[in-house]
């Protein structure tokens, strides 16, 4: 049956809805459908009648909806892994984000989506618990079917006697928990610049701070680097500026802050000298205080240690924030990296090494050489040296501490999932692992245990003509639609054991990721922003960016057509019209 006009028209408003939902605020849709109404003229353009009221619902009561439905039915029957977060708005309301992370089989990928953004006002382990059971209830879900849970440490998600966790284990006693790697590694890495010179904190916050709302220091800054460097060698040359702010919320800026700052040290010490002797009295005196810290060569000599060390714990951590994440190849770089951290600091032997003997990296020791051949005549600067570099030393060990401790308390099960790699499942030697040794033991039986012996001896040429994949995701999907000689599945329970022991959660990034978008929605001009509105943003959004695409890619399903009618209306409010948007640009129009 051929589509009629009407439902073109409706095709064009549904997109159209969500391009507004991803770009722009939704009351300008108003001035959008009726310029392509104007110029559509003999096209199905000219049909449609889109304005923000009906937008608003379009979003809400219909592709919204459509979406979550789709997601109960992929669900369905499914073993999956809940990832948990709480976070306050710019409105002051505290919000619980459940995510879901399960394998789809339409699309043959380890999928996160968006199970709800619930409002809490009591923020303890029973309440949070309570709510995250009534969404997996009205999901057709429940505990059962949950294998991992990813949180960071908030003891009401993870506590041993009072939390969500502990709850869950009551009903579930075999569902992993899986501490945010990302959180953790960020702590490691405050707890141990703690150690360091109180210098080095201060000069990381306050010179990105400094130019961080006014262009005009901006400009004078870049002149100035623009002078000292023009014979083109100099160091400086090329490099970013000093601009870029450190947040506590975001994981992966510290060390390229301290970059930035070292990269620009000479031009930095010529900038604040001339800042000291001008500008107003509250501004020469913080310029003569950073002055007098860049001027600091054991200052200087601190970032040359800790900017090279902080930047590998956040090339780690940016792994574990990747949107396809191979849990057992990354547990083994964090594992690599603590052995790292304990041979600059220990013998063969165990014993810890001499301060002399301590790698401290090779930028400081370069830097610690420029400076000893300039200051060998200086009193004390032996007893100054050995002061830092036990300082710098203390920063390395409670680095190697906190890694120590934090190291996922399931590491060996992630390295078990290497038991699953198509290599190790097709090999026929002693490499391959017993049954009793690959991870999620618990959902072991005779059935996998059957297939699991006789898929070695599987003839693969007819099915991988091109070879066989070696990432493991991509072998198991496609095992999972292999068909015996009277058309059933070959390995059914196998290969849906394999495929949930990858739906593990390894960190919370996914889900600080819808916190970033709620801020970006939810912003101090359109505060008012009802939940369900933000709800349906956030499920559309989520569902465009675990397909790879954006509103250009998104197609009106036939559920979506279907719902598309006046019923939709019964469910708006005025309240929530133009999902509370009151943005200025948009108001001097009204």
């Amino acid at each position: 049956m051929h589509a009629t006009s009407d439902d073109k028209a409706k095709k064009i408003e549904l997109e159209l809805s969500v391009v507004m939902s991803c770009h722009c605020a939704i009351r300008s849709v108003d001035h959008i459908s009726d310029f392509l109404t104007k110029y559509g003229k003999g096209s199905d353009l000219e049909k449609i009648r889109l304005h923000r009221s009906k937008c608003a619902c379009l979003l809400k009561n219909v592709i919204a909806p459509s979406l979550r439905d789709v997601l109960s039915e992929n669900l369905s029957g499914k073993k999956f892994s809940l990832i948990v977060d709480e976070s306050t708005d710019v409105s002051v309301s505290k919000n619980l984000c459940i995510l879901v992370r399960y394998f789809n089989d339409h699309s043959q990928h380890v999928e996160t989506d968006l199970l709800a953004l619930v409002p809490v006002t009591d923020a303890t382990g029973e309440v949070l618990f309570q709510e995250i059971e009534a969404v997996l209830h009205s999901f057709g879900q429940t505990f059962k079917n949950c294998i991992g849970f990813g949180a960071d440490g908030a003891s009401s998600l993870v506590g041993k006697n009072n939390s969500v966790f502990s709850r869950i284990l009551q009903t579930n006693p075999k569902c992993i928990l899986v501490k945010c790697i990302c959180h953790s590694l960020a702590l490691a890495v405050k707890h141990a610049c703690e150690k360091l010179m109180a210098d080095v904190g201060f000069l990381v916050t306050e010179i990105p701070a400094w130019f961080s709302k006014s262009t005009l220091r901006r400009n004078d800054f870049q002149k100035l680097s623009e002078v000292l460097n023009t014979g083109g060698d100099e160091q400086g040359t090329g490099s970013l500026p000093p601009f870029m702010k450190s947040s506590s919320t975001r994981w992966l800026t510290r060390g390229e802050v301290m970059k930035r700052i070292m990269d620009n040290w000479p031009e930095l010490q010529a900038y604040f000298s001339l800042v000291e002797s001008s500008g107003s009295f509250e501004t020469r005196s913080k310029g003569r205080i950073i002055l007098g810290m860049l001027k600091n060569p054991y200052t200087f000599l601190f970032f040359s240690f800790a900017t090279p060390l902080i930047r590998e714990v956040e090339k780690i951590n940016k792994m574990f924030q990747a949107e396809k994440v191979d849990a057992e190849k990354q547990c083994k770089e964090l594992m690599a990296f603590h052995r790292t951290l304990r041979d600059r600091l220990f013998d063969q032997k165990g014993q810890p090494l001499a301060l002399s003997n301590v790698d401290f990296g090779h930028d400081f020791e370069i830097e610690l050489k420029k400076f000893l051949d300039h200051s060998s005549q200086q009193a004390n600067v032996k007893s100054e040296v050995a002061s830092m570099k036990q300082r710098c030393h203390d920063c390395l060990v409670e680095l190697f501490n906190q890694v120590k401790v934090r190291l996922p308390d399931n590491i060996k099960l992630f390295n078990g999932l290497s038991f699953l790699s198509p290599n190790m499942v097709m090999s026929h030697d002693v490499h391959r692992a017993p049954l009793k040794h690959l991870p999620l033991s618990h959902l072991l039986n005779s059935e996998i245990e059957q297939e699991y012996r006789s898929i070695p001896y599987h003839d693969w040429s007819a099915d991988f003509p091109l070879g066989t994949p070696k990432d493991a995701l991509e072998f198991w999907a496609a095992v999972a639609l292999l068909k015996n000689s009277v058309g059933e599945i070959k390995y059914p329970n196998l290969s849906h054991y394999a495929l949930a022991c990858m739906t593990l959660p390894v960190s919370n990034a996914h889900v600080e990721r819808v916190f970033s978008y709620v801020t970006w929605l939810k912003s101090k001009t359109r505060n008012r922003l009802q939940l369900v509105m933000m709800e349906a943003l956030l499920r559309i959004r989520m569902n465009l960016l675990t397909r790879g695409g954006c509103c250009k890619e998104f197609e009106a399903s036939v559920d979506m057509l279907n719902r598309f009618s006046s019923s939709m209306y019964h469910k708006y409010s005025q309240s929530d019209d133009e999902m509370g948007e009151i943005d200025a640009i948009f108001d001097f129009q009204d």
